[in-house]
């Protein structure tokens, strides 16, 4: 199977502190791609990671086998990184459609106007939204117009952190049900969720982070069975940490 991430040796530090830790991982194209973990277990770092918001110290990341390590945000959103990060992050004061015209700005002029029906095509509910503000929208619309700002770039590559919070997990999980299926336009999605329940799939291959370091990378159910013991004993056998 195809790889369109790959990271070697990540860390990533905040002053003494590392955030993630020798990180080593490989992401399928097209595929759904859970990141689990506790609070604090390093999850966001390693999304902005990928994304070029946070430098790492150390390691290599490959995007489509291209050594993007010391690209930034904007570089690596060219190259099709595209990130939503906590919090939705919108223009509040402005209305949806001029949330969506602000995303496009990158793009050539002539591309503009499809890019925005593609993404109402994504969340029609929006179409209905475009004239208001992004402020007074439901807790869901506002998640559903953070998505397509970022979709409408076309990523090849969607990084997702928590966004299921603020949200009751079966909007979440209908949500997330439509990005998954954007993996049949061959786009790999990398979702750090730590609601699992809302995941349109309980099979899905993923990996669990401890305090900045891979525990491992196994189907979703199994991951969430390991206890602290389990865990600790899986990183003391780790070569990495000898």
């Amino acid at each position: 199977m195809t790889s369109v991430l790959d990271l070697q040796e990540v860390t990533t530090r905040y002053g003494e502190l590392a955030g993630i830790d020798r990180i080593t991982l490989t992401v399928p194209e097209a595929a759904c791609f859970p990141i689990l973990g506790d609070n604090g277990a390093g999850k966001s770092t390693l999304l902005e990671t990928i994304a070029g918001l946070s430098r790492p110290a150390s390691g290599r990341i490959l995007f489509n086998g291209r050594d993007i390590t010391r690209l930034g945000a904007e570089d690596r959103g060219r190259l099709g990184i595209g990130i939503a990060l906590e919090g939705r992050r919108l223009f509040s004061d402005l209305t949806v459609i001029e949330n969506l015209r602000a995303a496009v700005l990158l793009l050539p002029r002539a591309d503009r106007p499809s890019a925005i029906e593609s993404a109402y095509e994504i969340f029609p509910q929006l179409r209905a939204r475009s004239r208001q503000t992004a402020g007074t929208l439901s807790g869901g619309e506002q998640q559903m117009l953070a998505l397509v700002r970022v979709l409408i770039r076309q990523p090849r590559l969607l990084l997702l952190d928590e966004p299921s919070l603020g949200l009751a997990p079966w909007l979440a999980k209908a949500i997330l049900q439509r990005v998954w299926e954007l993996t049949a336009r061959r786009v790999t999605v990398i979702v750090a969720e730590p609601n699992t329940s809302v995941l349109p799939q309980t099979e899905l291959t993923g990996c669990l982070l401890y305090r900045g370091k891979v525990v491992d990378v196994a189907p979703v159910p199994y991951l969430l069975s390991l206890d602290s013991a389990a865990i600790q004993t899986k990183l003391q056998l780790r070569p990495i940490d000898e």
